[in-house]
Formats: C-alpha cells, structure tokens, sequence
C-alpha cells in the first residue's frame, strides 16, 4: 500500500528509485558502441530530475504541467533502447545484417526496457511528439489481398543530438561510422566475390574430374586443400590421359583378355 502512495499508479514505478538503466545497457569500451551514443544516453538519464533539457518531451502531454516522473522513466528507457540499436551512419534503429537491416518490433523494445507494452508504446508516442524520433510504418500485401503491417522504420532526430549538447561529435562521429561500413561492406562483397569465384572453380574442378572419371570422397576433398588448384588438376588430368592412352594400347594388343586383366597390365606398366 506504501508504495502505491508513493508512485501514485500501480505500474511499479517509484519516484524516489527511478529504473533508468536497461537490463542489458549499452556496452562501453573496447568493443562496445560508440561513445556518442553511450554520452548521448547519460545526458538523456539527467532528463528525469531535469526536464528542462529535453523541453519538446517535458511538453508532449500537451499541458503546462511537467511530465508525470513514471513517463519519464518509460521515455529515458525506450530511448537507451533506441539508442542502442541506432546506426550512426543513418540513425536509424535496428539490426544490421549484411547490406539487409532488421527493424526492431515494439515486442523487442518491451524486452529490453523490462516496461509493460502500454508504458512503450505511450513512451515513443512521446518521443515523436517531442521530434526526437521519426516513424515510418510500412506495410505489405500478402497473397491473400490482406494488407499487413510490418516493423516500423524509426530514426532518431539529429536534433535530440544537439539538444545534448552532442551536434558537433554527432557529425564526426557520423563520418567516422560511414567509413567503418564502407570499409565493412568493401570486406563483406569481397569475401562474397570470393566465394563464388571459388564456388566456380570448384563447379569446374568437378566436371573435369567427373568426366575424366576420378571420384574423390568428400573426406578427401575435405583433407586436401589443394585439390581444386590449377596444379592439381593438370597433373590428375595428365596421369588419367596416360592411363587411357595406356588402356587402348593393351586392348589392341590383346583383344581377348578380359577387363581385370587389362587393368592390371595397364597398373604394371604405369608403376
């Protein structure tokens, strides 16, 4: 009962120990995002004892009076959460994946700010009345005529940046990450590029081999490397011409024997 006096809702949130920190927070350091991003999410937990910084946001309910402590709370968590998951290079929020990207759903942000999916979704409805966070909802038409949704396309305003105080180390940091993802997809596309030239060679190495009538097991193919080098082929190729050549020279020499036989001169012949 004590705490519901205190919070003055039943969500759980007391105004005296706020929760401002994710379950699984931005990972600083080596290895971790950059550091804009982990300073733009300090700056933004000053929000809660001090909404003058973020204005727009003090001023989304659309009263004169300050926002309520519990959707502060809500709105400094779904912004680590942003935060975590934006892609300098764009702003956007999601998942890159390869030259894809994965927006995240309203599930996914519940999950990682540990709110209620109501506390969430009231929480970005702030944020983009405040023009901290722009939202795009797709949508797609499946075989059937029905007209579904799909994640939303959310970005975050360079202008919450500069509010921070963070406009100039945005646009370094900005230029820095575009040319870490170029360096990145330069990498990716070359290792695809490669793949498929060696998926090529391999596809000839095998119809060569087919053709001459060498099969070699997977294990092996597996424990040589080098099978599929130019090298390589040219001396199996030799030694199967060799050994033809060998088969029709003992054939007509001796028209009677029978395979086992021929093969076996051939083997004593070659050795």
């Amino acid at each position: 009962m004590l705490h519901t006096i205190i919070s003055g809702n039943r969500c759980g949130h007391n105004p005296l120990k706020p929760i401002l920190e994710l379950l699984s927070p931005i990972k600083v350091g080596r290895g971790g995002l950059p550091r804009i991003l982990s300073l733009a999410k300090e700056r933004a937990i000053k929000y809660f004892n001090k909404p003058g910084i973020l204005p727009t946001l003090n001023a989304s309910n659309r009263s004169s009076r300050q926002q309520r402590s519990e959707q502060r709370e809500a709105c400094i968590r779904v912004i680590e959460a942003l935060l975590k998951y934006c892609d300098l290079t764009s702003l956007r929020v999601g998942i890159p994946n390869g030259e894809e990207f994965k927006n995240i759903t309203i599930d996914f942000i519940v999950k990682q700010t540990n709110l209620t999916k109501r506390r969430v979704e009231r929480a970005i409805r702030n944020l983009k009345k405040a023009g901290i966070l722009k939202s795009v909802q797709p949508r797609t038409t499946n075989s059937n005529g029905e007209i579904r949704g799909l994640p939303a396309i959310r970005v975050l305003s360079r202008h919450f940046f500069a509010a921070l105080g963070l406009e100039r180390t945005l646009e370094l940091e900005r230029k820095k990450a575009y040319k870490r993802r170029k360096k990145a997809m330069q990498e990716l596309r070359l290792k695809e590029a490669q793949r498929n030239i060696n998926s090529t060679r391999k596809g000839y190495a095998g119809l060569l081999l087919t053709s001459l009538g060498i099969n070699l097991s997977k294990s092996r193919r597996a424990s040589d490397p080098n099978m599929y080098s130019k090298e390589y082929l040219l001396k199996k190729y030799e030694a199967r011409r060799r050994e033809l050549s060998m088969q029709a020279e003992v054939m007509k020499e001796n028209p009677d024997w029978p395979e086992s036989e021929i093969r076996a001169e051939v083997a004593r012949r070659l050795a």
